[in-house]
């Protein structure tokens, strides 16, 4: 699979492209509802267990997957119909800290690789052991190719340990310290 979602290697949260951006969403709440569908999805296509979650040669493009895979690029679609009138209302918007656990440069990388995949002019990197979250320009494939430099100007910095809280959603992720939101980023921008 991989047209309509992105597995991190994250426990908490995963990525769902929903035509467009890709949206950060919590797997405690997405994974039963998505075994559920995936279930159904084999059942109807009449596909059996791993078949149906791997095309033979991997990650394939979308066009390929039409062409060359297209009983299971079906299924696969039929299962994000199934779930995706749920997505913003139940699954995108969330708070880091109801997912149970610590905030972590692991969490925070996993919801922001997701969240600047796809659209963002933006990208993120740690500095000083995972202590310092960067939150920086994409410098254009010319400049990455020429200068070796895969992350652009600096937007916004931060501790990682001053982070106490993140709220997610479709169109942004917004830092907390206490109840105070101290920076918040978008796919286009940094505020701080």
């Amino acid at each position: 699979m991989g047209h309509f979602f992105m597995h991190t290697d994250s426990d908490k949260v995963m990525g769902v492209n929903n035509g467009g951006v890709m949206l950060v969403i919590r797997r405690d709440l997405f994974d039963p509802p998505y075994g559920q569908a995936m279930e159904r999805g084999k059942a109807s296509c009449g596909i059996s267990g791993m078949d149906f979650i791997f095309y033979p040669s991997g990650y394939i493009s979308q066009l390929d997957a039409v062409r060359q895979h297209k009983k299971l690029f079906d299924c696969e679609k039929r299962v994000y119909e199934a779930i995706r009138p749920n997505l913003y209302a139940k699954y995108a918007s969330f708070r880091a800290r109801e997912l149970g656990s610590r905030i972590t440069p692991d969490l925070i990388d996993a919801i922001l690789t997701i969240f600047f995949r796809i659209g963002s002019k933006l990208t993120h990197e740690f500095f000083s052991d995972r202590e310092i979250l960067n939150i920086a320009e994409k410098p254009s494939g010319m400049n990455t190719f020429f200068t070796g430099k895969t992350i652009g100007k600096t937007l916004g910095s931060c501790s990682v340990k001053k982070i106490s809280d993140l709220e997610c959603s479709e169109n942004e992720v917004r830092f907390f310290a206490g109840d105070h939101n101290f920076m918040t980023v978008t796919r286009e921008r940094c505020y701080t």
